[in-house]
């Protein structure tokens, strides 16, 4: 009896496990790419067709500055910065707040509007300056404005009193007055717990939770496509396309932000990557 081994099967195995970490890593960054942009897609389908603001400012991120072991996506909301319109008046709160990046003091006038918080459009007195005050402007109920108005108009006479001693100019008409209109970001994390849960006037339709257990109970296996792709790429020596994995993923965030993340999704009563 006689041992044959073929040198070239034996080459081509040893070039596979010489590949392997390298193929390893790509598979697992590529599965979980896939995985967290088939979650993307499963939200973007559940959104109804009148939240096109929401569905347009999702898009899918790599978090930047993990270490080299270690890869990271994440789904995030960037809204457009849009003028506020004089014709969402009865819809409309905004909220005003200090941008954290400032280097320096923040100015008394932002801080005023941002303590008395949220404002109606009818009631704020100035326009938020755009240098140092981040807008967020939040649709909610008539029932809501009518409430915030009466609110605003209530400690009147306590934020008058604030700015008139900073020396600010107030507007008695409001902020929205021709070119002082202010700009600001749709509350879309606001936007998609109403529409998650069915919070004040909207009815509940799940788009978050659906795709996300989904992900949670199966391991993304269930929701990965074109899954041979896996197999081959750590026994097929000829096949090469690991090589472009994971794809390019053009939006990156810091790691820092990424966390800030978290709470929306503790919001929705779920916990995972955790």
């Amino acid at each position: 009896m006689s041992l044959f081994v073929d040198s070239r099967e034996f080459d081509s195995a040893y070039a596979l496990v010489r590949a392997w970490r390298k193929r390893a890593r790509a598979v697992r960054s590529q599965f979980l790419y896939r995985s967290v942009d088939c979650v993307y897609k499963d939200v973007l389908k559940n959104i109804p067709s009148d939240r096109d603001e929401l569905r347009k400012s999702l898009r899918v991120q790599r978090i930047q500055g993990l270490s080299d072991a270690v890869d990271g996506y994440c789904i995030r909301a960037i809204p457009s910065r849009t003028v506020v319109k004089r014709e969402d008046a009865e819809d409309v709160v905004v909220y005003v707040s200090a941008k954290n990046n400032l280097l320096y003091k923040v100015p008394e006038a932002t801080l005023i509007l941002q303590e008395f918080s949220p404002w109606t459009l009818d009631t704020l007195p100035y326009p938020p300056d755009a240098k140092t005050s981040d807008v967020i402007s939040r649709k909610v109920s008539r029932r809501e404005v009518v409430k915030v108005r009466k609110l605003r108009r209530r400690d009147r006479s306590v934020w008058r009193r604030r700015i008139v001693a900073a020396g600010l100019r107030m507007r008695d008409k409001g902020a929205l007055v021709g070119k002082d209109r202010p700009e600001a970001v749709s509350d879309v994390a606001f936007e998609s717990m109403r529409l998650e849960f069915g919070l004040g006037d909207s009815p509940a339709k799940s788009h978050w939770r659906k795709g996300i257990l989904r992900l949670a109970k199966g391991g993304g296996i269930g929701m990965i496509s074109r899954r041979r792709e896996f197999v081959r790429s750590m026994t097929d020596l000829s096949f090469s396309a690991w090589k472009r994995w994971p794809v390019r993923v053009g939006d990156v965030v810091s790691v820092s932000v990424a966390k800030h993340l978290v709470s929306f999704q503790d919001r929705l009563g779920l916990r995972l990557g955790r």
